[in-house]
C-alpha cells in the first residue's frame, strides 16, 4: 500500500510540473514576453503561481501539490523541489538550473579543468566560478569548501548594502556606508554591560558567555542578497566553534565565511599565509601584498562568522576577522586577526551554498 501511495504521489507531481510548463507556454504566447525565476504558491489556491505582479494560472486537476521550490527557466523547462500532496514533501520534478560556470581564464582563483587532479576532484578550495545570482547578474566566487552534495563560495569581492561587488570604481562614500559592526549595542543579548570600544586598555575586564552571535552583520548581508532570486535560502542551524554563541539560525541567501574554512584554505593569525584568491579586492597602497590584483583603499578586512576563545565585558572585545591587509596587526597583509572589537565597523564578503547540480562543469 506505501508503494502504491509513493507511486501515486510521484505521478500527481509530474502531471503537476508538466502542467506548469504547458502554462507558461500559454503565459508566454498570450503575452507576447518570457518569464522566468521563482514563484510561489498562493495560500488560497495551489494552482496559482506568483512572482511579484506576474500570476501563472496552472491547469491541473489532481490533488493539491505544494513544493518548497519553484523554478521557471528562461527556456521554458522548470525544476520542482520538496514537493508532497497536500504538505512540504521531498518530491522533484525537472532539472536545476545551472547557476555556477567555470572561468576560462583565472584571475587570481583557478580554473577547475586546469588541475592535474579535476577528473578525481570535481570541487576544490580555491576554484573560480562567476555565478548568476539573479536573472543577467553574474558575480565572480571562489570554492571555499564543500560537502557531499554542496558547494560553499566565497564572493570575490565584499558587497555593499545594494548588493553589488565593491570595486575600485565604487564611490568612496559607498564604501564607507559599506562596513558594519559584527555586533551592535542594539542587537546585543548577553548580560554583561556593552560599553563602546573604548576598553583595549582597560586594566580589567569581566569575562561573560555571548548567546547574541553576528546579528548585526548577517542582518546586513541578508538584505544585502534579499533579491539573489537565483540562491536558495541557507537552512542552517550554526554553533560557535569556542560555543560562545549557540543554534544561531542562517536563513538567508548567505552567511559569512566560518574560521575552520578560513584555516582550512591556509589562513592563520600569525603570517600572511591566507591564499590570494580569499584577500584579494582590498587593503591599500601600505599594505601592499605581493600579486595582489587589485587595492581597494577603505576595504581592510571582513567579517568571519566565529569568535575567538574569551569575549570581554568592555566592548565585548576580541572576535575574528579576516583582514585583507595587516590592519592594526603586524605587517603581514593576510591573516587571522584575534584582536578585533565587535563595535568595529568592517566588511562583509559573503558565502553562498550551491547544490553540485547547479554547477556547470568542464567534461
Amino acid at each position: 500500500i506505501e508503494d502504491a501511495r509513493e507511486e501515486s504521489n510521484e505521478r500527481s507531481v509530474d502531471m503537476f510540473g508538466r502542467s506548469i510548463q504547458n502554462a507558461v507556454a500559454r503565459y508566454q504566447l498570450n503575452n507576447n514576453e518570457s518569464i522566468s525565476g521563482r514563484f510561489h504558491q498562493t495560500k488560497e489556491d495551489k494552482k496559482e503561481l506568483v512572482q511579484g505582479t506576474t500570476k501563472l494560472t496552472v491547469e491541473y486537476d489532481g490533488e493539491d501539490v505544494v513544493c518548497s521550490t519553484i523554478e521557471i527557466h528562461k527556456d521554458g523547462t522548470i525544476f520542482l523541489d520538496g514537493c508532497g500532496i497536500k504538505e512540504i514533501g521531498d518530491l522533484s520534478y525537472g532539472t536545476r538550473k545551472k547557476i555556477c560556470k567555470p572561468v576560462e581564464v583565472a584571475t587570481t582563483g583557478i580554473v577547475p579543468s586546469s588541475r592535474e587532479d579535476y577528473e578525481t576532484v570535481k570541487y576544490k578550495a580555491g576554484d573560480e566560478y562567476t555565478c548568476e545570482v539573479k536573472d543577467g547578474i553574474w558575480y565572480k566566487f571562489f570554492i571555499l569548501s564543500t560537502t557531499e552534495d554542496k558547494v560553499n563560495l566565497l564572493m570575490a569581492n565584499n558587497i555593499t548594502r545594494s548588493g553589488e561587488p565593491i570595486t575600485s570604481e565604487t564611490p568612496v562614500n559607498v564604501i564607507s556606508t559599506s562596513n558594519v559592526k559584527w555586533l551592535s549595542e542594539d542587537d546585543y543579548e548577553g548580560e554583561g554591560t556593552f560599553s563602546g570600544d573604548d576598553c583595549v586598555s582597560a586594566d580589567e575586564v569581566t569575562i561573560f558567555p555571548v548567546e547574541s552571535g553576528p546579528i548585526t552583520a548577517i542582518d546586513y548581508l541578508n538584505d544585502a542578497t534579499l533579491t539573489w532570486d537565483n540562491i536558495d535560502n541557507l537552512n542552517e542551524t550554526y554553533t560557535d566553534k569556542n560555543e560562545m554563541f549557540r543554534n544561531f539560525d542562517l536563513i538567508g541567501k548567505a552567511r559569512l565565511p566560518k574560521y575552520q574554512e578560513l584555516v582550512d584554505i591556509g589562513c592563520d593569525s600569525k603570517g600572511g599565509n591566507c591564499p590570494l584568491w580569499s584577500i584579494d579586492n582590498g587593503g591599500d597602497q601600505s599594505y601592499y601584498y605581493e600579486g595582489t590584483q587589485t587595492l581597494i583603499p577603505g576595504v581592510g578586512a571582513y567579517w568571519v562568522l566565529d569568535t575567538r576563545e574569551k569575549m570581554y565585558e568592555c566592548g565585548v572585545n576580541s572576535w575574528w576577522t579576516l583582514g585583507n591587509s595587516a590592519w592594526e596587526i603586524q605587517l603581514a597583509p593576510a591573516v587571522l586577526l584575534d584582536n578585533y572589537i565587535a563595535s568595529t565597523l568592517t566588511g562583509v564578503r559573503p558565502v553562498i551554498t550551491v547544490t553540485k547540480d547547479q554547477i556547470e562543469n568542464n567534461e
